[in-house]
C-alpha cells in the first residue's frame, strides 16, 4: 500500500507501507498519469514540479490500483525577488522576505529561486507554502544580536499561559529560531 504523507500545491510525498524502515527491498518505477516519473528503492519518495489545483493518478510497479490525489490550489505564487531579495549571500534579505510573507494571502506560494539568501529570524504564518528551489539556500546570520530573545511564557489577555519557549519541559527565555 502507498500512503500520501504531504501534498502541497506543487509537490507531494508518499510512503510505501511495509516492514522495512527505509527501503522497499527492490527497485520500482513510479508513474504519474501513466507516464514514468522516477525510479527508486526507498520507502519514501517525493514528486516536484506539479501543477496547483490539479488531480493526478499515481501508480507504481508492485502497487495494485491507482492512487488519485489532488494538489492544493493556490491564490498566488510570487518570487522573493519581487520583494527585493537579492540572494547573493552577502545582502541581508530578511526585510524583503519578511515583507513578502506578511503580504501573502492564505493559499499563496513564496518561491526562492537559485541563490543564497542571508537572513535573520523570519516569522512564518499558516497556510502559505515556501518553495525553495534546487540551488537556493537560506543562510542564517551569524550575528547573535539579530536573534531576539523571546520569553519562555506569556499570559494572554484571558489569563491563560502561552508557552513560547520550552527547554527540558520548563518555559525559559530563548533566542528566536531562524524560521519561527
Amino acid at each position: 500500500m502507498i500512503k500520501s504523507l504531504i501534498i502541497t500545491s506543487t509537490s507531494a510525498a508518499f510512503e510505501w507501507q511495509n516492514d522495512s524502515p527505509y527501503y522497499k527491498g527492490e527497485k520500482y518505477n513510479v508513474y504519474l498519469d501513466e507516464n514514468p516519473i522516477l525510479s527508486a528503492d526507498t520507502n519514501v519518495f517525493s514528486l516536484f514540479g506539479l501543477s496547483p489545483g490539479r488531480e493526478y493518478a499515481l501508480s507504481a510497479d508492485g502497487y495494485e490500483g491507482v492512487l488519485r490525489f489532488s494538489t492544493l490550489s493556490e491564490t498566488v505564487a510570487v518570487s522573493v525577488r519581487d520583494f527585493g531579495a537579492v540572494g547573493d549571500g552577502v545582502t541581508d534579505d530578511t526585510t524583503a522576505i519578511q515583507t513578502a510573507i506578511s503580504c501573502l494571502p492564505e493559499g499563496a506560494r513564496l518561491y526562492f529561486p537559485e541563490g543564497v539568501y542571508l537572513i535573520s529570524p523570519l516569522s512564518l504564518k499558516s497556510h502559505i507554502t515556501l518553495e525553495i528551489c534546487g540551488g537556493a539556500m537560506l543562510r542564517g546570520s551569524a550575528d547573535r544580536s539579530k536573534y531576539p530573545v523571546i520569553p519562555g511564557s506569556v499570559s494572554n489577555l484571558n489569563g491563560r499561559e502561552l508557552h513560547t519557549g520550552i527547554w527540558d519541559g520548563a518555559p525559559i527565555p530563548m533566542y528566536q529560531s531562524l524560521l519561527f
